[in-house]
């Protein structure tokens, strides 16, 4: 019989071993699955964050496409108008075989209708720079298209220099 309580005792002992090393493998297996899924959580939020910043810098590469676009609309719409009162100048402007070879710079500045404010000539032949005074004095000069291109003409210098 003293056997028996020994076996009992072993028993218990070796059940415990058992159940102690079945806790610490679940403890263990649970902190590996903790840290996986720890993981798991911080890739999904990197990679939301990389579509994120993907997304902002589309948006921004669409916003500069954007800009040179409106800029090339711009520079079309100031040559436009540039032309408009060149030609309407022209018009007016005669003898040009008189000038040729000979240069000038006016100063114009134009109300937001397009009237003629003022014209001054800023340097050039003076024969041509007087011929073009007169000549845009009786110009009918178009209305700027928009408020941004009147800002750009409303005080400007013309270059004649007829060929």
């Amino acid at each position: 019989m003293p056997n028996t309580p020994k076996k009992k005792n072993q028993n218990t002992v070796e059940k415990n071993i058992l159940i102690h090393d079945k806790l610490n493998y679940q403890s263990h297996e649970s902190n590996e699955l903790s840290n996986l899924l720890n993981t798991l959580i911080n890739k999904k939020k990197s990679i939301e964050n990389n579509k994120e910043f993907k997304l902002n810098l589309t948006t921004k590469k669409n916003d500069n496409e954007n800009n040179i676009s409106n800029e090339i609309i711009k520079n079309n719409e100031i040559n436009m108008y540039k032309r408009m009162i060149s030609e309407s100048i022209q018009k007016k402007f005669y003898n040009f075989s008189h000038y040729v070879g000979k240069q000038c710079n006016l100063r114009i500045k134009l109300a937001p209708d397009g009237t003629l404010l003022s014209v001054t000539a800023i340097s050039g032949d003076y024969d041509l720079c007087q011929a073009a005074i007169i000549a845009a004095k009786l110009a009918k000069i178009p209305k700027p298209p928009n408020s941004d291109i009147y800002e750009i003409f409303k005080n400007t210098i013309l270059n004649f220099s007829p060929q």
